[in-house]
């Protein structure tokens, strides 16, 4: 398999990064409508980008695996990128971090780059024509890009500049042109910090004027494909991971992680969860599947996952959700645990988050990740189908003690603990219909070790949690957990040793977090969420 790299790499790096390909160095990789080179695919890099061991290898078996695909995103470490990635099928939404993996016969049939736009408004853009002509995205997490120095995605005035400039840019093209020309004006206003940022702002506006021909004039001369491609944008996620760690450590040097799946009788939405864990990067791991009664999945999972390393258990009758997920954290082998319930799922990264973590804090009892909340439509249970309505970062600024006996600021597939933690305090609260994990993690708060005391481990979001979209169901759900706060809130043996230093810590985050939410004219309608707070507890 054949590749051309469009890249600006550093003097003399093409022979030992890019030695089977052929190299095209341009000063902008994404300023030209034509793609260099004859090779079937195309791999487009920013500056300072350059593959990871393995990197040509990943890319091949993913592309054996989808030859069609028009294109493929690729991992950027360290970096983030911004956009919807399905957990399951790995269909992306956008290309990440300056880098793209392309078709050339896909690329060639929607015209190539917008040369004057921005580069990054210039990589979303040739995404969106990609899928309105009907091709496909997918995320190759193993195909790793890391950062050799200043990358043009990186924080600073010019790509700050240029990115304001493309979304304007952007409105013209797909619709939405008043409502841009607003957020503009809104950030020049109120813009970030850069020494001469509103003259550059200013400057990047007027500029913009130059190129609302070219934009008007393909709109005219591309009727159905701007319909098409506009109508995805409108539709789109613009979230945000969050930094990935920039160092990843050999696969041998991670500890195994035991995931315990809990699920009744759905076997088409366990089959989903059950893939994500089969996208995952981290191999050292295995599955315990516990269904709470019959065995509805258990063909399912031997048949079809028999690639995983996975145990299946049905307990005949039904036991509730805490006495299900407490029997496959008794069956778990690795010395670290991790809950998932069978319509959630990980990201591609997850354990390898959490397994790098814990071998740089192995003295962590358990470590944490952050979350991200999906609101979703189901439209079939068998084959399971559901339409995404809203991805919801679940922001969590503080963890500790206090804030956690206030409400449950994690996810339960978000923690991932030792199993000595598990024997030593006992696991979920079989008593409760709900908050069951809640009563666990304030048991593991007061006898285990963590490496971050008062935060979150990692605020990249590594897991997904399901929630309807539809308002009557949400509200059923809450009841169902309301319905368990005076048996939880009443528990006695839930009991926390606080020093006065952790008391004053303690206020002295509340202070600044009041202090920054008054900053952003939001101390009122914080407060008055605070006062709700028993009300809206998920």
């Amino acid at each position: 398999m054949e590749f051309d790299v469009l890249t600006v790499p550093a003097e003399g790096a093409e022979a030992a990064l890019f030695g089977q390909c052929t190299v095209h160095r341009q000063q902008n990789p994404f300023a030209s409508a034509v793609l260099p080179g004859t090779a079937p695919w195309v791999l487009v890099l920013a500056q300072g980008l350059a593959p990871a061991a393995g990197f040509f290898t990943a890319a091949k078996q993913g592309i054996a695996a989808r030859p069609a695909a028009a294109g493929f995103a690729l991992r950027c470490v360290p970096g983030g990128g911004v956009g919807y990635i399905d957990p399951v099928s790995l269909e992306a939404q956008r290309f990440c971090g300056g880098a793209a993996l392309l078709r050339r016969t896909a690329v060639e049939e929607v015209g190539g780059f917008d040369a004057a736009l921005p580069p990054p408004a210039a990589l979303y853009d040739l995404a969106l024509r990609l899928r309105g002509a009907g091709g496909a995205l997918y995320y190759l997490p193993r195909a790793v890009l890391h950062s050799t120095g200043q990358q043009a995605g990186d924080e600073g005035l010019g790509p700050y500049v240029d990115a304001a400039r493309g979304e304007l840019l952007l409105a013209y093209k797909y619709g939405g042109v008043p409502a841009a020309n607003r957020r503009y004006f809104a950030t020049l206003k109120n813009p970030q910090h850069y020494p001469g940022v509103r003259r550059a702002l200013a400057g990047g506006w007027v500029r913009h004027l130059g190129r609302l021909w070219g934009r008007l004039a393909w709109r005219w001369g591309h009727a159905a494909l701007r319909r098409a491609a506009g109508a995805l944008r409108a539709q789109d996620f613009a979230l945000d991971p969050g930094p990935e760690a920039p160092v990843m450590q050999a696969e041998g040097d991670l500890p195994a992680i035991s995931v315990v799946v809990r699920t009744h009788a759905r076997p088409a939405r366990l089959r989903c969860t059950l893939q994500s864990l089969a996208n995952q990067t981290h191999q050292n791991f295995e599955v315990v599947v516990v269904e709470d009664g019959a065995p509805t999945a258990q063909t399912m999972v031997e048949q079809e996952f028999s690639h995983l390393p996975v145990r299946y258990i049905a307990t005949g009758e039904n036991v509730g959700r805490g006495k299900a997920g407490n029997i496959g954290l008794a069956a778990a082998k690795g010395p670290y645990l991790n809950l998932l319930d069978d319509d959630d799922y990980f990201y591609p990264e997850h354990l390898e988050t959490m397994a790098a973590l814990a071998a740089a804090h192995p003295a962590a009892d358990l470590l944490t990740t952050s979350s991200v909340s999906m609101e979703v439509d189901v439209e079939s249970e068998v084959p399971y189908r559901h339409v995404v309505r809203r991805m919801v970062p679940i922001e969590i600024d503080r963890m500790d003690v206090f804030t956690m006996c206030q409400t449950c600021q994690v996810h339960v597939a978000g923690v991932v603990f030792k199993k000595s933690l598990f024997e030593a305090c006992g696991g979920l609260d079989e008593a409760l219909p709900a908050h069951e994990d809640w009563a666990m993690w304030l048991r593991f708060f007061a006898k285990g070790k963590r490496a971050n005391p008062t935060g979150v481990d990692t605020k990249r979001i590594t897991t997904v949690f399901v929630q309807p979209a539809d308002e009557a169901e949400a509200r059923r759900r809450m009841q169902q957990y309301m319905q368990a706060d005076e048996t939880f809130f009443g528990d006695e043996s839930i009991r926390f040793d606080v020093s006065l230093g952790d008391m004053r810590r303690f206020y002295d985050g509340v202070i600044a977090d009041m202090r920054h939410v008054q900053a952003l004219g939001k101390l009122d309608d914080f407060l008055d969420a605070q006062a709700r707070r028993g009300e809206e507890r998920p």
